[in-house]
């Protein structure tokens, strides 16, 4: 089992630590619902040091093979922008959906889920044989710090959303992002593992809450965020996911199989259900489609779901949790009403 550089600090605060793919990782240290609530609130921290840290170089002609692999147009990241994007295989199924920067002139990263990092290492080594590529997690760390008093502790002045930065933070030098799976404004910290620790001990003279897994689950489900291996797999394409936008008009590896795919066969909706039941992942609905994830927020039982536009116009729906039908009011994603 594979542990983040810091490990030692979650065993000393106490941190529920399970298996997560090949990683020892903190599903919570108080609960998952204190933990919710402090980054909606306040401000908390997550290691996510176990997502794969790829570092990518090659000359100005080895970014076209970089760009195939992406759906979504890589231009104006010379200039800081970061990118969402999904990497497809050749029938149009998402590999993995993945954050790609520019780092200077020809030398680029990328963020990649912690489930995929072998297989996209291996699909990068075949599909970019001019790019020669580093894992960067046996040297360097992420962590995620977010919530509203994020930009009261720290300026972001100049860091737009979905922008990167190397810059000074809280004493510390690093790689510093503005993306956010939480719902929430915050950044994200890439740096070595020295400084992780230094960022992290700062966070927590801060009074500033460590936060697991769990609530990382929560808080991007109630955001209506997508997690691979339940919005997003290899049978999925962009335009079965509410990212159909990402896919621009340019050559990439599936965009041929994408042309004869049926963008309207299933959309995704939110449902909330009546009574105490969480609608868990792969939960049949009544009449076809099924739940990708579903928890509880406070006492609102909440769920994403793939269903037939037919469905989705339905103001209620049945859901099958353990052999009885529940009603669940079909509701637009997100969950959250930032208004």
């Amino acid at each position: 089992m594979k542990h983040t550089c810091l490990h030692a600090k979650h065993q000393a605060l106490g941190a529920k630590l399970v298996p997560f793919v090949d990683w020892e990782m903190p599903i919570w240290y108080t609960s998952i619902q204190s933990e919710h609530t402090a980054v909606r609130t306040r401000s908390g921290v997550f290691d996510v040091s176990h997502m794969g840290l790829f570092a990518l170089s090659g000359s100005p002609d080895a970014f076209g093979q970089l760009q195939r692999l992406s759906c979504q147009t890589l231009a104006g990241i010379e200039s800081g922008k970061l990118v969402y994007t999904f990497l497809l295989n050749e029938s149009g199924g998402i590999l993995d959906d993945v954050v790609v920067g520019q780092s200077g002139p020809g030398h680029w990263f990328m963020v990649v889920n912690a489930s995929n990092q072998a297989k996209i290492h291996a699909w990068l080594r075949t599909q970019c044989p001019d790019i020669a590529l580093t894992v960067c997690n046996d040297c360097d760390g992420l962590i995620a710090w977010q919530g509203p008093e994020v930009a009261q502790r720290v300026s972001l002045e100049g860091l737009r959303p979905w922008t990167h930065e190397h810059r000074s933070i809280l004493g510390y030098s690093a790689r510093v992002m503005r993306t956010g799976y939480t719902g929430e404004d915050g950044v994200e910290i890439w740096a070595s593992h020295a400084t992780i620790q230094g960022i992290w001990e700062k966070l927590m003279g801060l009074g500033v809450v460590p936060c697991g897994l769990g609530s990382r689950d929560t808080l991007r489900i109630e955001a209506g965020l997508p997690l691979y291996g339940q919005e997003l797999d290899e049978t999925i394409t962009p335009y079965h996911t509410r990212y159909a936008r990402l896919v621009k008009p340019h050559a990439f590896i599936g965009s041929e199989a994408l042309q004869s795919v049926n963008p309207t066969e299933t959309t995704m909706v939110g449902l909330v259900l009546n009574g105490g039941a969480i609608a868990r992942t792969g939960a049949e609905i009544l009449g076809g489609g099924c739940v990708t994830s579903g928890t509880r927020v406070g006492t609102q039982s909440i769920a994403m779901a793939r269903v037939s536009p037919a469905q989705a116009q339905q103001s209620e729906l049945q859901v099958c949790i353990r052999d009885r039908q529940h009603t669940a009011q079909v509701v637009p994603l997100p969950f959250l009403n930032r208004s």
